[in-house]
């Protein structure tokens, strides 16, 4: 699966919350579909949280799954 770009997203961004990324990556280890997770680059200077899902969990035919979570506190949201 192709890695996500941050130049695809044209959306302006905010400060980052490092400490929330590191809370959702924490609590994702405890759901049956995560294999693991990391802060990327590492967890000194994070620039996104990445999850890996367990490949096992889905059908041989799926080639990749993505999970992409955005939040706003603005109230100025798409879905």
């Amino acid at each position: 699966m192709p890695e996500p770009s941050e130049c695809d997203d044209p959306t302006p961004q905010g400060r980052l919350d490092s400490t929330t990324l590191h809370t959702m990556g924490s609590r994702s280890e405890s759901h049956p579909l995560v294999a693991s997770w990391q802060l990327q680059p590492n967890g000194l200077s994070p620039r996104h949280l990445e999850i890996r899902l367990d490949a096992s969990a889905y059908p041989s035919g799926v080639d990749g799954a993505r999970l992409d979570v955005h939040w706003f506190v603005t109230d100025d949201y798409q879905n």
